[in-house]
């Protein structure tokens, strides 16, 4: 399973544009067929060097993950809350399980 975590800090932080954003990131969980699962939530402990908001995003291959960044409903999503956003951290990994261990 490969993880693709995605962190917003907002320009503006209200719970307006805090709700619209995450609005906008849930839509892609019914449109995006090679998407396995997703999260989305909000910081509940805000500070200065922290994000407002979380994505998480499950993918069966990296391959899908490609698909689902050149996709054109999620293209139209990053369009939509672009103007909203300051910063995007990304982080991509495979997870591993104590199965994988053994």
């Amino acid at each position: 399973m490969i993880c693709f975590i995605v962190l917003f800090t907002l320009k503006t932080r209200s719970e307006e544009n805090i709700a619209y954003v995450q609005q906008c990131i849930m839509q892609l969980e019914e449109s995006i067929n090679v998407l396995k699962s997703m999260e989305v939530g909000t910081n509940l402990h805000l500070t200065n060097r922290s994000s407002d908001i979380v994505a998480i995003f499950n993918f069966e291959t990296m391959e899908d993950l490609h698909l689902f960044e050149d996709d054109a409903e999620h293209i139209r999503i990053v369009e939509l809350i672009k103007p909203f956003v300051a910063e995007i951290k990304t982080v991509i990994y495979k997870k591993i399980t104590n199965k994988d261990h053994i």
